[in-house]
């Protein structure tokens, strides 16, 4: 196989993931270019960009002109803001692009990157990782054959803590605006997104199609000193008339990793976050009783480098990657019809601000004056809502009312 030669905006950040990335598959590919802004330019990861061979640029259009003809792939690990934009210019100038989740703030962008990716003929990467995990791609597999029939409904939820640290940890999370740009940050639109992508990409009829939403409810908290939402409900009924569940919040003190479960016609298939991000175990049913008939997980593979082993195979066979823009696009129009249903704030005395012992996103900041504000009883809430596919209100929730 031939090197891919790759070039990234930024290093920092997020960036490094695809690093490691590249770092790991440094027999498939070559780092050869970075844009790194003036302003946000750290000089250590400056230096092991330039160790892994990257020319370094001041200006992206700068590298998309020089490097014209030499770089397959254009990694966009960058804030939901500037998606659209990098992602376009880069496919305009005749690059393969890896763009880090989701794919852009509004439906607008998405169909705006998706007509400059159809125009160009070039691959346009979205990277939710965990539909490359070969769990995910089971649970496809067994959904598209119809191995226990048809797919009836869907449904995950996730309590992932997160404190004033990650909100006070760049300039755009917890904002719906930024720069100009409306981006909608949220659990159901960034830390937790994959697992409601997962139950869209798994509701899709054929193997690489998600499901197109066509009714869409939704009801969205604000328990934490932001501008968007921290605790979010949303019910989706697909065109093909699939019922997908989902609830999510970041203000909460017990971490819940998420789970899910498909249910179908003749068993259901439950699936959980586990050791590199899933395991599921297989049910048949007979008569009133589910028969566990399979299990399996995602074993030692890394499911983060899977995006760039599955793009270089896309880039050099001119098929699609597995997570792309059309069959990515689905969770932006579920992202924003969900913020149609507007933000209620939760009254003061169904909260608890609490210290933090570490930031789950990053255990190495340092929280010694950061704060987690949560709502009281979240976790029973949630559990309750899951068993009976219920919002908030529709349970009675006395906060939501």
């Amino acid at each position: 196989m031939i090197k891919k030669k790759i070039g990234i905006i930024g290093v920092s950040g997020f960036a490094k993931s695809h690093l490691d990335s590249i770092k790991h598959y440094k027999d498939n590919c070559m780092l050869i270019a970075a844009f790194v802004r003036k302003e946000d330019r750290y000089e250590p990861d400056v230096k092991a960009a330039e160790a892994l061979g990257a020319k370094i640029y001041e200006s992206a259009d700068e590298m998309f002109e020089s490097e014209k003809g030499n770089i397959d792939i254009v990694c966009i690990p960058t804030g939901i803001d500037s998606h659209r934009d990098y992602s376009i210019k880069a496919l305009n100038s005749g690059y393969n692009v890896i763009c880090e989740k989701p794919v852009a703030g509004t439906i607008d962008d998405a169909l705006e990157m998706k007509k400059a990716a159809d125009e160009t003929g070039k691959k346009l990467c979205i990277a939710f990782p965990i539909i490359y995990s070969s769990v995910i791609q089971k649970i496809k597999k067994i959904r598209t054959e119809k191995k226990l029939g048809k797919l009836v409904s869907a449904k995950s939820y996730a309590l992932w803590p997160r404190s004033t640290a990650y909100y006070n940890r760049n300039g755009w999370a917890g904002k719906i605006i930024y720069n100009g740009n409306k981006i909608f940050d949220s659990p159901l639109q960034n830390a937790t997104s994959h697992y409601f992508n997962n139950l869209l990409y798994v509701a899709g009829e054929k193997p690489d199609e998600s499901a197109m939403p066509k009714e869409i409810y939704a009801e969205n908290f604000r328990a934490k000193n932001i501008e968007s939402t921290d605790t979010q409900f949303i019910r989706v009924i697909t065109e093909n008339k699939i019922k997908i569940t989902f609830i999510t919040t970041h203000a909460c003190k017990e971490r819940v990793d998420p789970i899910a479960e498909y249910i179908f016609e003749n068993g259901k298939i439950l699936w959980e976050f586990s050791d590199n991000l899933g395991s599921a175990k297989v049910f048949e049913r007979t008569g009133s009783e589910y028969i566990l008939i399979d299990e399996f997980n995602n074993g030692d593979i890394p499911i983060h480098n899977l995006v760039f082993k599955n793009m270089f195979e896309a880039v050099g066979n001119n098929i699609q990657p597995l997570s792309n823009i059309n069959n990515a696009y689905q969770h932006t129009i579920c992202v924003n019809k969900s913020f149609d249903f507007g933000i209620k704030q939760v009254d003061k005395k169904f909260l608890d601000e609490l210290s933090v012992e570490k930031e789950m996103y990053n255990p190495d900041l340092d929280v010694s004056k950061e704060k987690n504000i949560v709502i009281k009883e979240i976790k029973k809430t949630i559990e309750k809502m899951y068993e009976q596919e219920k919002s908030f209100i529709e349970i009675g929730t006395e906060w939501a009312k």
